[in-house]
C-alpha cells in the first residue's frame, strides 16, 4: 500500500469555528496546505466534493473512515464503516434537548446503533458514492441508538473552500 509524508505549511481554520451554547462545535472545518505536491497514483487520488447546495439524501449509505476508538482502543489499521444518512428532521429530533443541530451539519446512524465514528475520528471523511459529503464532527458517545453521529456538511462550505483554495 504505502503512503507519503507531507509537511504542513498552513492550517486554515474556519473563522466562525467555535462552540455553541451547548458546547458542540459549529463551523467545524479546516483546510491544510502542504509544502509538497501530492503524487497521485492508483492508491492515492483526490476526492471530489459534494456540490454547493447539494444535500445528502436520507437513506444513502455513507462510508466513514478513521483511526478512532473501537471498543475503547485505538486500532492499528484504518477502519471503515457503512452508515446510512438520516434526515435533518430526525437528527434534530434526536438532539432536541440540546437545541438540535446547526443547519450546516448532517447525520448518519443506524436506528439500533452499533456502528458509528468515535473519538479519534474527528475530521475524517464521510463519503457518499465516491464523493466527500461530510467531515466527522461530534456526537454523544459512539454508536448509541438515540444519538446519531454528526458531520460537517461539505456542500454548505463550498464557497468558503473556494475562497480559501480556488477550488
Amino acid at each position: 500500500m504505502g503512503g507519503s509524508h507531507h509537511t504542513v505549511a498552513e492550517i486554515i481554520r474556519h473563522e466562525g469555528y467555535g462552540l455553541d451554547e451547548t458546547g458542540f462545535p459549529i463551523n467545524d472545518i479546516a483546510l491544510i496546505r502542504v509544502n509538497q505536491v501530492f503524487q497521485f497514483d492508483e492508491t492515492r487520488q483526490p476526492i471530489p466534493l459534494f456540490n454547493p447546495d447539494e444535500e445528502a439524501i436520507p437513506g444513502s449509505i455513507s462510508i466513514i473512515t478513521g483511526w478512532g476508538n473501537t471498543l475503547s482502543e485505538f486500532p492499528d489499521n484504518l477502519q471503515t464503516v457503512d452508515v446510512p444518512i438520516i434526515s435533518k428532521a430526525q437528527c434534530n429530533e434526536n438532539y432536541a434537548s440540546y437545541g438540535g443541530i446547526p443547519e450546516n451539519e448532517i447525520c448518519a446512524a443506524y436506528p439500533e446503533g452499533g456502528k458509528d465514528a468515535c473519538q479519534g475520528d474527528s475530521g475524517g471523511p464521510l463519503v457518499i458514492e465516491g464523493r466527500l459529503a461530510g467531515l466527522t464532527s461530534w456526537g454523544i458517545g459512539c454508536a448509541r441508538p438515540e444519538y446519531p453521529g454528526v458531520y460537517t456538511e461539505v456542500a454548505a462550505f463550498r464557497s468558503w473552500i473556494k475562497q480559501k483554495t480556488g477550488i
